[in-house]
């Protein structure tokens, strides 16, 4: 059995929220997150001595681990840790409280990770076993592969990835992707409207679905026999 005695790597995960619409990016600058309380003045000063991008159509700051990046179809936080979630969210439903009449097209919550597993090669044993699978496909030589599934669950379209790490061999990368089309919630003819409910009552569920599929993909790997 191909098994790893310790792990060579800390696991590593990343959390976001992504809006997709018809954004302005020239706006989404520190001093106006400031403005609207979502950060403090000690959050503003770890702000000003990092990265920090502003123009018309590219926005881009982080303070203390918290990324805000801005495109003109594209709005988003990201944080490297899961239990940030509700911080998120609440800065998420504040910006768009602000921008009410900005057309939104989607949003959705992503949720990535580097998890370490007790085998020491996660390419390899993926590979032989997605081999297996009916699709005429040749074990010869196989030295890696990842599998990615979509599933429909009420209003979402759930994305879930697995396959190696490039971080170490015996860690597996987990995506899960919780998509929401606002054209099959709220119809294609609305285009403004209060978004903070929906980030509130989806971002719950869905960060249970993606802890459930990580723990259950670990979980099968370890049972792997290599």
């Amino acid at each position: 059995m191909n098994r790893a005695e310790s792990a060579n790597e800390s696991p590593q995960r990343e959390v976001s929220i992504v809006v997709i619409g018809n954004m302005n990016p020239a706006i989404h600058q520190p001093l106006w997150y400031q403005s609207l309380e979502l950060i403090d003045d000690e959050e503003l000063k770890a702000v000003t001595t990092g990265l920090m991008l502003v123009t018309q159509v590219a926005a881009q700051f982080e303070w203390l681990g918290i990324r805000i990046v801005c495109n003109p179809d594209r709005w988003q936080i990201v944080s490297p840790d899961f239990e940030k979630g509700k911080r998120l969210v609440d800065i998420a439903s504040k910006v768009f409280e602000a921008l009410p009449h900005t057309p939104l097209r989607a949003f959705g919550f992503n949720f990535h990770t580097h998890e370490n597993t007790r085998n020491t090669d996660v390419a390899k044993i993926m590979g032989s076993e997605l081999a297996k699978v009916r699709l005429g496909l040749s074990a010869a030589n196989l030295v890696s592969a990842k599998l990615t599934v979509t599933q429909k669950a009420g209003d979402a379209r759930i994305t879930t990835t697995a396959g190696p790490s490039v971080r170490s061999p015996n860690q597996a990368y987990i995506s899960v992707n919780c998509h929401f089309d606002l054209s099959t919630i709220i119809g294609d003819s609305f285009q403004h409207f209060d978004l903070t409910p929906l980030l509130r009552s989806n971002f719950g569920p869905s960060r249970e679905t993606a802890m459930k599929a990580i723990e259950n993909i670990v979980s099968a790997i370890n049972q792997l026999e290599g």
